[in-house]
């Protein structure tokens, strides 16, 4: 049998892959730190690989994968003496990993690929639900703004200078969690039909007064959804949802912009969130339906400047707590 990979055999890493490593590696270790109720500065290498090994069965292949490689970046770099630990953790596959989600939320399709919208659209046609045609609207207005459920109710269309501006007031701005409290999404890419749909989905809450109204109303929507989803696929342990729409606008985006472009489309502070918690590249298109033209706002310029680079990032330092050794440097968690 062929020796594992090591990871010092795998191409440089990027200086984002480095940031997402060490935030990841060092959240897995006082994961471990906190279950056996011990200080981080005091975890061994090898524990903390033999727990990873035994948590294996609790994460899904993807989730393995990324924490396997963080952990193996962390010790490779403060623990490198630790060869033992660093070549069982490589050589561990992910074979004993969940196959099938157990949570809510792993039931919950993270996108929304053009066919499989198309195919609920066809069917809502048939539909006799009241909700039929604003649900309609909102997966395709949604599916080109990335604008969360939550936000369409104070949502805005305006004309700015002959382009079409949309005005969204950010969900998660407190705390210094969103970008700004309102962001801009300029239209000019999107078809006429397109906004048409945007301006009708808006038109369809105008009367709907107030966030208690709206969230029933919104809840309404989310159980045809859910029918929808059980008359299509209905031996299917994963099903659509509306915020699945959000991921996929997500996945779209990244086709054609950068981390910070995408970032202030989505409201978000930092250009590393919808890197780690949304759809990959690899699941967006530049087009809604296939046979559409180019489908995708464009970010305010000035919100794309004011998006932050990276994450939190824990370096060693040399003090008097936890100061790397001679033999093996040991690192320093930053408060």
């Amino acid at each position: 049998m062929s020796e594992p990979c090591h990871p010092s055999d795998i191409p440089t890493k990027t200086a984002a892959t480095e940031v997402r490593y060490q935030n990841v590696g060092w959240r897995c270790l006082r994961a471990f730190a906190d279950e056996v109720g011990i200080a981080p500065t005091e975890v061994r290498p090898i524990d903390l690989v033999s727990w990873m090994v035994r948590s294996q069965t609790n994460w899904k292949p993807a989730t393995w994968r990324q924490y396997k490689a963080a952990v193996i970046f962390i010790l490779e770099t403060f623990y490198p003496c630790h060869t033992e630990a660093i070549h069982l953790l490589a050589s561990t596959h992910q074979s004993n990993c969940r196959r099938v989600g157990r949570s809510t939320s792993d039931k919950k399709i993270k996108a929304m690929p053009a066919d499989d919208l198309f195919t609920i659209l066809l069917h809502l046609r048939t539909s006799r639900s009241q909700y039929r045609l604003p649900l309609s609207r909102f997966l395709m207005a949604s599916t080109l703004t990335g604008v969360r459920p939550l936000e369409w109710r104070l949502a805005r269309l305006l004309q700015v200078k002959g382009r079409p501006l949309l005005l969204v007031v950010n969900a998660k701005h407190t705390n210094g969690r969103g970008l700004r409290r309102v962001r801009r999404l300029w239209l000019d890419h999107l078809s006429a039909e397109y906004v048409g749909i945007i301006r009708g989905w808006l038109s369809d809450i105008r009367n709907v007064r107030g966030p208690r109204s709206y969230k029933k109303f919104t809840a309404n929507l989310s159980e045809v959804l859910r029918r929808t989803n059980l008359t299509l696929w209905p031996i299917s342990e994963r099903h659509y949802t509306l915020y699945s729409c959000r991921h996929q606008a997500a996945a779209n985006f990244k086709t054609s912009y950068s981390p910070a472009e995408v970032a202030a489309l989505l409201g978000h502070a930092t250009d590393t969130t919808a890197v780690t918690h949304y759809a990959r590249r690899s699941a967006g298109s530049r087009t809604l339906i296939a046979s559409q033209d180019v489908a995708l706002p464009i970010p305010a310029e000035e919100a794309v400047a004011h998006v932050r680079g990276g994450g939190k990032v824990f370096r060693p330092t040399t003090n008097s707590v936890g100061q790397p050794d001679v033999e093996c440097g040991r690192p320093t968690f930053s408060p």
